[in-house]
């Protein structure tokens, strides 16, 4: 199984064990990109008009029934695809996790190739620890 993990400190953020592009790629998008809302994203899948995003560190396509994403700043760098519904999920997943305040986010991908999201501890133990 292949995993990265985000863990929280103070005002910052860092990937612990980022060996797995492809989850280094989505935990930017979900971090730096998607943040604490997925609206805009999702409501991007379904719109018609609008084909191609970006935001701060990714790149997403759409193309038939797949999003496809890359790191925004490695434009020759590999995308990984995802069919709608499974992306949608994944952003209502990272919308509940993130809005829990967890001192750590992990990301998992299993063999078959189904990615889930948790969340680990609450954030404000750690405020309440450094205080």
């Amino acid at each position: 199984m292949e995993y990265i993990k985000i863990i929280f400190e103070k005002d910052s953020f860092r990937f612990i064990n980022n060996e797995s592009l492809e989850l280094f790629v989505i935990g930017h998008l979900l971090i730096s990109d998607v943040c604490y809302s997925s609206k805009k994203f999702i409501n991007w899948t379904s719109d018609t008009t609008q084909t191609v995003t970006d935001s701060n560190a990714t790149y997403l396509e759409k193309k038939g029934n797949m999003i496809y994403i890359r790191d925004l700043f490695e434009e020759e760098g590999p995308c990984f695809g995802y069919k709608i519904p499974e992306f949608i999920q994944m952003l209502k997943e990272w919308n509940i996790v993130i809005k829990q305040n967890p001192k750590e986010i992990l990301i998992t991908k299993d063999g078959d190739c189904k990615i889930t999201i948790e969340g680990i501890g609450k954030l404000i133990d750690l405020v309440k620890e450094s205080v």
